[in-house]
């Protein structure tokens, strides 16, 4: 229900370090329980670069490299997206700025 997605958005937070980067950072996540995570990185045109994480996690806090080396320098957006198992739920998505600066 909405209530729960409201507390749920409450408890989930995503960061990266460091940020500028070049060429790499560490992007962590936290979560209060097990969800299907998926983790994408888009540019600002929308096209998805790369998945760096798909599918059930444990609750707790998680963190994936992002290596931009292949990359323009540029911004580009750290979408997560967290759901139940269920059916019928709304994921919750968490958004970061990430500043590639080569």
């Amino acid at each position: 229900d909405d209530f729960s997605n409201r507390d749920m958005r409450r408890q989930v937070s995503i960061n990266a370090y460091p940020n500028p980067f070049n060429p790499t950072t560490d992007i962590s996540y936290q979560m209060p329980d097990a969800r299907n995570v998926s983790l994408k990185i888009y540019d600002t045109s929308g096209r998805l670069v790369v998945t760096l994480a798909d599918g059930l996690q444990e609750a707790g806090t998680h963190s994936v490299t992002f290596d931009g080396s292949a990359l323009a320098s540029g911004i580009y957006l750290a979408k997560l997206e967290l759901s139940s198992s269920g059916s019928g739920t709304t994921p919750t998505t968490a958004i970061q700025k990430l500043v590639l600066m080569k």
